[in-house]
């Protein structure tokens, strides 16, 4: 056989491990169970980022650096979203097992995907109505110009206006686009959320059968172990009965022939 014969043969068999149906859902889970952490890590950082908007702590960098952080994590919702929807397709084919593991992974996105639309429209509103504390730079200028001589005083406050209103401008456009992009991310979210609350409340009455058929399961082979246990008893009692009957015919037995020896 050839190399490119091998290479054939090898391409063949990675296919097969790639297509094969619990592969792809082992692959999935990981990968969801991943993201999901993940998302969890994400959220505690904004939450922990929200109570300082709008406080002295305030400012662009912390803002801009949060919604970094929400815009990153409703990426990984809607990744997320896209693999549980695979899972859930797939799981359908399997056993009753994979089933149960995938709709419980399920819920516990939905879950995560619940807190994290609570936190995503807190900061939404706190952007958007929390006023922002003075620019540093503006403070600068300010106290640059008041340390100028009287005849500077006029051109200084001038250069300051100026910059104060181009500068409020920009802030202005930018805090409009940013805020456009959070409120099309909540948007997203609550969609995905709408569509998670349908898949799941269709796989709750399947998971709920599976449980209980596990329960089932699961009494019967302690019920079975217990008969089984009974019934060791039983035949432990029968062999003892057995073992003193023998062994009183045989004391017995013992006592006539020693009679008959004597006589």
């Amino acid at each position: 056989m050839s190399s490119g014969d091998n290479l054939n043969v090898n391409q063949k068999n990675y296919g097969a491990i790639v297509n094969d149906p619990v592969s792809v859902k082992n692959k999935l889970m990981d990968e969801i169970t991943a993201n999901i952490n993940n998302l969890i890590e994400s959220l505690g950082i904004i939450k922990r980022y929200i109570p300082k908007i709008g406080t002295k702590y305030d400012n662009t960098i912390l803002r801009n650096s949060v919604q970094n952080v929400e815009t990153a994590s409703t990426k990984i919702v809607t990744d997320t979203h896209k693999k549980v929807q695979e899972l859930v397709q797939l799981i359908k084919k399997l056993d009753k097992l994979s089933q149960l593991q995938g709709g419980k992974l399920s819920e516990k996105f939905r879950e995560v995907v619940m807190e994290y639309n609570t936190v995503q429209r807190e900061f939404s509103t706190k952007m958007k109505y929390a006023p922002l504390p003075n620019n540093p730079e503006v403070k600068q200028l300010e106290d640059n110009g008041n340390t100028g001589g009287e005849n500077e005083e006029s051109a200084v406050s001038q250069m300051i206006v100026q910059h104060n209103l181009e500068l409020e401008r920009d802030v202005a456009v930018d805090r409009q686009i940013r805020m456009q992009q959070i409120e099309e991310n909540v948007m997203d979210v609550n969609q995905i959320m709408k569509d998670l609350n349908g898949m799941i409340n269709q796989q709750g009455e399947s998971i709920v059968s599976i449980e209980d058929a596990i329960d089932r399961t699961a009494g019967n082979i302690e019920s079975g172990t217990d008969e089984l246990f009974t019934a060791y008893q039983r035949q432990r009692k029968k062999r003892i009965r057995k073992l003193i009957c023998s062994s009183v015919i045989l004391v017995i037995l013992v006592i006539v022939i020693v009679y008959m020896i004597v006589s």
